[in-house]
């Protein structure tokens, strides 16, 4: 019964995603605290967001699976400065990339959708330039629009009213479990981060 309830909060969830890529409007931050014009702008590209985004339920968790660029930047916390990670048992120093540095051939796919020009230049410029992005994002990080903030006002509402139906139908009643509770289940993660965690 839990599960069937999870499956359906997935579904909601990844449709909801969906429609946050395909019909919304984002506002380009600037560092200083801004907005890059022209700002609001809509997502373009070859749809390869919208169709990456997939949820399945596993252990008792929610897991939102899409294109790297999307779970840290449009709807995730961003990345952080590339680091290293002692792994206490075997004491062996490992750097980790997940919330690194990006792979730079997913950055060039990537600009080739998003920077104008970008397809112009030639294949070894192409490399080059996405290489010194992805580097540039390991070492400083990048700041996120976080639009899958569960817990900002806005979309919390949203969530809330969704979970409150289901758990409120005879099929689901009875579980104990809450919005919160729920909500606190859902893990949103790269593609890469996600193999990564299974390897």
């Amino acid at each position: 019964m839990e599960e069937q309830l999870l499956q359906e909060v997935a579904k909601f969830t990844e449709k909801w995603i969906k429609d946050q890529i395909k019909n919304r409007d984002f506002n380009r931050p600037s560092k200083v605290g801004g907005v890059i014009n022209p700002s609001p702008r809509k997502i373009k590209g070859t749809g390869r967001l919208y169709n990456s985004v997939e949820t399945r339920v596993e252990d008792g968790d929610i897991i939102v699976l899409m294109e790297f660029y999307g779970a840290d930047i449009l709807f995730g916390e961003g990345r952080r400065v590339m680091g290293s990670k002692t792994i206490p048992e075997s004491g062996k120093e490992y750097q980790w990339y997940v919330k690194g540095q990006p792979p730079s051939d997913k950055i060039r796919e990537w600009a080739r959708i998003a920077i104008p020009g970008f397809i112009q230049l030639s294949q070894s410029k192409q490399k080059g330039l996405a290489f010194v992005i992805a580097r540039n994002i390991g070492l400083r990080g990048i700041g996120a629009l976080n639009l899958f903030n569960l817990y900002d006002e806005e979309v919390f509402e949203v969530f809330e009213e969704e979970i409150n139906k289901l758990i409120e139908r005879e099929d689901f009643q009875g579980l104990g479990l809450d919005v919160e509770e729920i909500l606190d289940r859902i893990v949103l993660l790269s593609n890469e981060s996600f193999e990564l965690s299974v390897e």
